[in-house]
């Protein structure tokens, strides 16, 4: 829901959706921790997760670019 592909109101609700079930995620995994090592440990793997996501989001195809090289042409 976050692609190009979508409209602008898709995006904006698939980035609230994103935001919104991140933090749910960060708090159950800190407050499943018992102790600090563990509370840690769940805040990096939300980190992690949030990390891949932003990068899912950011990868762009070959052709994708050589097709857009092409049309500016």
């Amino acid at each position: 829901m976050r692609s190009e592909a979508f409209s602008s109101s898709t995006r904006s609700l698939g980035f609230r959706v994103q935001i919104t079930a991140g933090a749910l995620s960060l708090a159950c995994n800190v407050f499943a921790g018992n102790t600090l090592g563990e509370r840690i440990y769940g805040v990096l793997i939300v980190a992690l997760f949030v990390l891949s996501e932003w990068l899912s989001d950011r990868i762009e195809s070959r052709m994708k670019r050589e097709l857009d090289g092409i049309l500016a042409a």
